[in-house]
């Protein structure tokens, strides 16, 4: 079994990144899929830009759902 490590000093400087361009942008459209990449986009998203500036889009929704 793998263990889970702490993040490189890489990868932290790209997450701050990823915050930055999400400051920068102001709101953002997440679309959800429920895979770790679009969880990850997602809650850096509403850690970064609060509840009322993203929206998330799931994947099995129609145009005619929303």
């Amino acid at each position: 079994m793998n263990k889970i490590t702490a993040p490189t000093p890489e990868q932290l400087k790209k997450q701050e990144a990823l915050k930055q361009y999400f400051e920068k942008l102001g709101s953002v459209a997440v679309a959800f899929s429920s895979g770790v990449d679009s969880t990850y986009l997602f809650k850096v998203a509403h850690d970064v830009l609060g509840a009322v500036s993203y929206t998330h889009l799931r994947a099995h929704e129609t145009a005619a759902n929303l």
